[in-house]
């Protein structure tokens, strides 16, 4: 079956069968109206391209469906639309969309800022915990209640929010450790995130490791495959394999990281650590190759969707972990379109205009 595409309203009503209706229109003021895309077929659509065209043509004229004047209306009106993914960006008059997968809604990203102001705004909830949970002056601290082993891992209270293939994620980072424990030194303190967990069905997935050095105040943030995490409390946090590391970064209580793990144009998962708007190098933990993005380019790179998780460790001598400033950019699996309709003063009061939204795209 090839390309089918389907239009639906932010009702979901076939657009295609009723249209899009804008109602009343002033001059000057923009008029915005969202829709989705969907392909029912089983062929990827290829380059879906958008733009304003008149509802009808030449021939309809010539076969006296609608007059001329007609015609020259919905022209006038197809001038009037642009197009854009991001209701606050920029709207153009093409719009290159992309692919749209067999089955599938257009899909895109979506960026959510964390709350960190109370328990009751903070949109992840506990796995399992054995540690104080507390929110002060717009900070989620993590916090020991006593010596020993602490661990917790949080995930997202929406299930789709979770689910995802894009990753990255902005937040400041604070160890606060008792530098009179006779353990400080010892043990390490650990922040971890396995994004893409279980995209196999074995709980294995990759990860980012933030080890913590208190005696220098500074963390080395590694890249791990086949990470797992921290399944229990009593499993403790089973960390895979490194493949790429950071040096070490002095914390800084005015800096947030940036991480992204995501697929290239080519489909190879690609990895970013940033600190304070600068990019960190990543080493390879096998040869000597290195740089800002790198890949896994190997067989047995985990490609798909996968649940994302915030993890923690903290040993004897630690007492808290400290996030800040936190957002998180996810997979949206049904991206909405907006089309904006701007009417000039070629318009005339008390006039129906009609135009269309055309969609090109080619298949395999």
């Amino acid at each position: 079956m090839p390309v089918i595409l389907k239009v639906t309203d932010a009702q979901g009503y076939d657009a295609m069968e009723q249209g899009i209706d804008l109602g009343l229109s002033r001059k000057g003021k923009p008029n915005d109206a969202m829709f989705f895309i969907q392909n029912e077929g089983n062929t990827v659509a290829r380059q879906v391209t958008l733009s304003g065209a008149p509802l009808n043509d030449l021939q309809d004229v010539e076969n006296e469906v609608i007059s001329e004047d007609e015609l020259a209306r919905q022209v006038v009106a197809s001038k009037w639309k642009q197009f854009s993914i991001d209701p606050d960006g920029t709207f153009v008059s093409e719009l290159v969309i992309g692919d749209i997968q067999a089955g599938a809604f257009l899909t895109g990203i979506q960026t959510e800022k964390i709350s960190t102001q109370s328990e009751g705004l903070f949109p992840y909830n506990a796995v399992h915990s054995n540690a104080n949970i507390l929110f002060v002056d717009g900070v989620f601290v993590y916090q020991k209640e006593s010596n020993g082993y602490a661990s917790m891992r949080f995930q997202h209270e929406e299930p789709e929010k979770r689910f995802t293939r894009h990753f990255e994620i902005t937040f400041g980072l604070d160890f606060e450790v008792n530098e009179d424990s006779e353990t400080w030194d010892e043990a390490i303190p650990y922040f971890s995130i396995p994004v893409r967990n279980n995209v196999r069905g074995d709980g294995k997935g990759y990860g980012f490791l933030f080890a913590y050095d208190r005696e220098n105040k500074t963390v080395v943030v590694s890249i791990r495959k086949e990470m797992v995490g921290i399944t229990s409390h009593y499993d403790g946090l089973l960390v895979g394999t490194a493949m790429y590391q950071t040096r070490a970064i002095a914390l800084d209580s005015t800096k947030e990281f940036t991480l992204k793990c995501y697929d290239d144009d080519n489909n190879v998962p690609s990895f970013e650590v940033s600190y304070g708007g600068q990019q960190q190098r990543l080493y390879a933990l096998v040869g000597d190759s290195n740089g800002y993005v790198m890949k896994d380019n190997s067989s047995t790179a985990y490609k798909g969707k996968g649940n994302y998780y915030l993890e923690c460790t903290l040993q004897e001598g630690d007492i808290s972990v400290s996030l800040r400033n936190m957002s998180v950019t996810t997979d949206l699996n049904k991206q909405p379109i907006y089309v904006r309709t701007i009417i000039d003063d070629r318009a005339e009061d008390k006039v129906q205009y009609n135009s269309s939204i055309a969609i090109s795209y080619y298949e395999d």
